[in-house]
């Protein structure tokens, strides 16, 4: 059994529209969490004033994370997590 990490990252209602419609599959956050590949990812859904949106559609469902990339074009301590 593999252990894994489930990282949870709130994003705007917009960008996680856009991920259910399949438009987006990566997103570039700070290295705060200690993301691996092969750890969970969920998406809490905010409006503009980043209070949560309870009954949006992308809260609880679980993404694999496929790949991370650091380093060249990015600030310090920012990520791109790709994701499935």
């Amino acid at each position: 059994m593999t252990n894994t990490n489930i990282h949870i990252i709130r994003i705007p209602e917009g960008y996680a529209d856009n991920i259910l419609d399949n438009q987006y599959r990566c997103i570039g956050v700070y290295n705060d969490k200690d993301y691996n590949i092969g750890d969970n990812i969920q998406f809490e859904a905010v409006n503009n004033l980043t209070i949560a949106i309870p009954d949006h559609t992308i809260n609880g469902r679980t993404f694999q994370i496929e790949y991370v990339y650091s380093g060249f074009g990015l600030k310090d301590n920012c990520i791109i997590l790709g994701f499935k």
